[in-house]
């Protein structure tokens, strides 16, 4: 695997026509994050429907201003002609997993991604199906297993009145915390209604964490005790 080098007459061609998904990078011959980023993706990718490809920003000025770059590294990742997905500069791990989970369903089936020396099917939409558990059972697991409870709402909501012993991580940040989540336990995502938690939940199963439910009905759902903070 590896990028192939093109240039604005052959971005038609190798980009917009493409059968398959491209992930493009924009960059500079000079750029050392550039080249860092690359070989990121090259060490941790093992796809097979995925294009990736590299244009030189200094010999292609008027394709990278369509495309509103004017930073390096850039990647926009391509499907049908249109661009689903931007990050621009370093990528850790979970940004990658973030920026591939805007690839299709079918192009995802079967393909890998490398994670602590071990590949892991990263299965998207149908297949990172996440599992509901009622506010109810919530209430006695945490009598008995204590789960790590992932209150995915906003601060403000958060302390208005929360789970006791709940972490508050908004959903849009939890990608930026995982290092606050164990892997090996039961983890159990709650918002007001179920819906951005379900989101959430979907977001860590992406990151490979097996043990991962959404509470169904949310804050509205729980009828047990409820820390609120002033």
């Amino acid at each position: 695997m590896h990028f192939t080098k093109i240039n604005s007459e052959e971005f038609e061609k190798e980009v917009l026509t493409s059968k398959s998904p491209v992930l493009l990078e924009f960059s500079y011959d000079y750029c050392l994050a550039c080249q860092e980023v690359k070989k990121f993706i090259i060490n941790n990718l093992d796809l097979k429907d995925l294009k990736l490809v590299e244009i030189d920003i200094s010999k292609n000025q008027s394709l990278a201003r369509n495309y509103n770059v004017d930073k390096s590294p850039t990647l926009l990742l391509f499907n049908n002609g249109r661009v689903i997905a931007r990050h621009i500069g370093y990528l850790k791990r979970n940004e990658l997993n973030t920026l591939l989970n805007n690839l299709p369903y079918w192009t995802k089936v079967g393909n890998k991604i490398k994670q602590g020396g071990k590949l892991m099917f990263n299965f998207l939409f149908g297949r990172n199906k996440v599992e509901n558990i009622s506010a109810t059972e919530v209430a006695q697991k945490l009598n008995q297993t204590k789960p790590q409870i992932i209150d995915v709402r906003t601060k403000r909501e958060y302390q208005e009145g929360h789970i006791p012993n709940s972490i508050n991580i908004p959903v849009t940040k939890i990608t930026d915390n995982l290092d606050k989540l164990a892997k090996e336990e039961e983890i159990i995502t709650v918002c007001a209604s179920g819906r951005r938690s379900k989101k959430a939940a979907k977001k860590l199963v992406t990151a490979d964490y097996n043990k991962v439910k959404n509470m169904s009905g949310g804050m509205n759902a729980w009828q047990g005790d409820i820390i609120k903070n002033n």
